[in-house]
């Protein structure tokens, strides 16, 4: 049988190397306050960016869904013989996936006013009702106009936030009209600033007539459209779009599905991933440096007392253990600092921007695992210094 020896050899013994350790650490309790600090501020900030990205790139995702893949635009082809009638909402609107739709012509210049003599050319788009609500144009005073407001006399019209600011109306007054080349028109709206389309931001949105009898002759040829849908309906929407506007003659028709934003979107992730890395990893080297730099000055402090370990029999090896373990403990205790800081940092920044928290486990997994080994790298080279310290840098230390 084997028997435990009771005279261990000095420097030896793993409870007192846990002893010396802890009044190594103990003993210069600032010092250890501010390598921890420097760990757990790396740790801290690789936890709160890569949630930042991954949050971030969440939203971004929402937002691509919700405007790109969304959107198809409708135009006749050359010499076709079909038109986009005043029937096209309801047409479109009778398809399932179908949220709305509306025509639009290209715009032409005309000289409006909102108070006598002081008369200026903007753009005048020509517009249904179902347009404004495809486009997702939002009201800022006032309201959009509605379908029926075709068939009324004046013509109806709704103002770009920048029309509205060079005609001089910056509170829409109860039954507020402009007059555009000599025709009154009642203004229903102004748009919101920062809306989403800057086509409607800066033009007047006229809804009478898209069917040819009050507009400029020649322009009713140039009507196209938008048609809105509802996520994931959109290709599905395109496919009988054709027919359903032109039965008889769908080839007339061409439909056409902005390019997807995957590409876009992988993009835009890619940089977030890289920038989250790049952050994160050089947070990490900081605190490693930090940890270095504080065993580096523990062995040149503490020559004396190596050196007598040393001369009571201590290995090298047990030198540099020492030293690579009290790493690990900086690096291990600072990790798991910096990780609960991260984390209420992070979720605090999620919920002042409105973002959905996003996380995923394997980081709350490595982080301190991570953070003790780069504890233990970074006590490597002080350490194999310290154990290259002969005994008799004790009595030269005297």
């Amino acid at each position: 049988m084997f028997k435990i020896r009771k005279n261990r050899v000095p420097g030896v013994d793993i409870e007192q190397l846990i002893q010396q350790i802890f009044a190594s650490i103990l003993g210069r309790k600032s010092r250890a306050v501010l390598t921890i600090a420097g760990i757990a501020i790396g740790t801290a900030i690789f936890v709160m960016t890569y949630g930042w990205t991954l949050a971030a790139g969440a939203t971004i995702n929402t937002q691509f869904d919700k405007t790109v893949t969304t959107s198809i635009n409708v135009t006749l082809r050359n010499g076709s013989s079909s038109h986009l009638g005043s029937d096209f909402t309801g047409k479109v609107t009778q398809l399932d996936g179908v949220v709305a739709g509306g025509r639009i012509v290209p715009a032409t210049d005309m000289h409006c006013e909102a108070h006598p003599g002081m008369a200026r050319e903007v753009s005048v788009n020509y517009v249904d009702a179902g347009y404004l609500r495809a486009v997702g144009a939002k009201i800022g005073q006032g309201r959009l106009y509605e379908q029926s407001i075709r068939q009324t006399s004046p013509p109806a019209a709704v103002l770009g936030p920048s029309v509205a600011k060079d005609l001089g109306i910056s509170h829409l007054l109860p039954g507020q009209t402009i007059r555009c080349d000599g025709v009154t028109v009642a203004v229903y709206g102004i748009l919101r600033e920062g809306g989403d389309s800057a086509q409607t931001a800066a033009s007047v949105l006229l809804s009478k007539q898209l069917d040819g009898r009050a507009m400029p002759s020649g322009v009713d040829s140039q009507v196209s459209a938008v048609v809105r849908t509802e996520l994931g309906a959109t290709k599905s929407v395109a496919r009988v779009l054709s027919a359903q506007l032109s039965p008889t003659h769908p080839q007339d028709v061409a439909v056409t599905v902005p390019p997807s934003p995957e590409e876009l979107r992988r993009g835009v992730s890619n940089s977030l991933n890289i920038l989250a890395i790049g952050v994160s990893a050089l947070s990490l080297l900081v605190g490693g440096i930090g940890i270095m730099t504080t065993m580096f000055t523990s062995v040149m402090e503490r020559t004396r007392e190596i050196g007598l370990r040393r001369a009571l029999g201590a290995r090298p090896a047990h030198i540099a253990a020492q030293f690579i373990a009290e790493g690990a403990l900086y690096g291990g205790i600072g990790s798991t600092v910096g990780l609960s800081v991260g984390l209420v940092c992070l979720l605090v920044v999620v919920k002042v921007n409105g973002w959905v928290p996003v996380m995923v486990t394997w980081v709350g997994l490595v982080c301190v695992p991570v953070g003790t080994v780069i504890g233990m790298c970074a006590a490597f080279l002080p350490g194999r210094r310290a154990a290259k310290i002969p005994p008799a840098a004790a009595l030269r230390a005297l």
